[in-house]
């Protein structure tokens, strides 16, 4: 027998509301930590700017330290930079 469209969304609901349940529980499921520090190019992407604009924001003062020929940037003070230094405008309202 076939299921509805109304059977397959019950049983639908119920698979995701177990598997929610069963990995909220789960103790060997654990959210990743804060990255402290993070590449120029890895920045740029969590910011949604080029990594040009992040290398020049490095040279106007943001905080990030010298790695080999580059830059690492320490992610919470950076982000602090942003919001005191610069208004962060997504790409969606640029375009």
């Amino acid at each position: 027998m076939p299921l509805t469209d109304d059977d397959a969304r019950k049983l639908a609901h119920a698979f995701v509301d177990a598997l929610v349940s069963r990995l909220s529980t789960d103790t060997r499921v654990v959210a990743a930590p804060e990255p402290r520090y993070m590449r120029v190019v890895d920045f740029a992407a969590r910011v949604g700017y080029s990594r040009t604009t992040v290398q020049s924001w490095i040279r106007a003062g943001m905080p990030a330290l010298r790695a080999g020929r580059g830059h690492r940037v320490d992610v919470r003070a950076a982000e602090a930079w942003l919001t005191t230094m610069r208004p962060i405008v997504p790409r969606e309202a640029v375009q």
